[in-house]
């Protein structure tokens, strides 16, 4: 004997599925961009983790789109297309920047002064508060940053010990 489920079992069974359908196509990359693979690493300047900062990872061959990611206490995690997708396997030059001081807190003090003084804020001094960098600026140019990594079909730990 065979007993039908009810049409609150049967609702409750497609919803059920139709959700294990959408769980499975967003655990897929399907964005026509191809398949990443995750890479995390740690950035230290002198031993030390850099506090804040950002890689920039950009194709050399056959990868075809370059990857971003923000450095948090020395620690990374690389973004291509969405956050924290990782990179395509292949080569890359990559660049390192940091910038000490918060740009936010600098135009606010700026701004005092431009409401204390009746004058505008000084362009210059909140340039350079944004521009003063935490390491060797060769790290921010590729012709000069001396950095390569490859990215395989794995999940990738990628290290940066960056010198003077």
């Amino acid at each position: 004997m065979i007993i039908a489920p009810s049409p609150a079992g049967r609702r409750a069974l497609a919803a059920t599925v139709t959700g294990l359908f959408v769980l499975i196509a967003g655990c897929s990359q399907r964005d026509d961009i191809g398949r990443r693979y995750p890479v995390t690493g740690t950035v230290t300047y002198k031993g030390k983790p850099l506090p804040t900062g950002h890689v920039n990872f950009v194709p050399e061959g056959e990868a075809s789109r370059g990857a971003t990611g923000n450095i948090v206490d020395g620690k990374y995690r690389l973004t291509t297309h969405a956050p924290d997708d990782g990179a395509m396997p292949g080569k890359y030059r990559v660049t390192i920047t940091a910038y000490e001081g918060d740009l936010a807190a600098v135009q606010a003090d700026a701004n005092k002064q431009y409401q204390s003084q009746n004058a505008m804020p000084d362009q210059t001094v909140v340039s350079k508060a944004q521009r003063k960098s935490l390491i060797p600026e060769k790290y921010g140019r590729f012709e000069g940053s001396g950095l390569t990594a490859e990215v395989k079909e794995q999940s990738n730990t990628i290290d940066f010990d960056l010198k003077d």
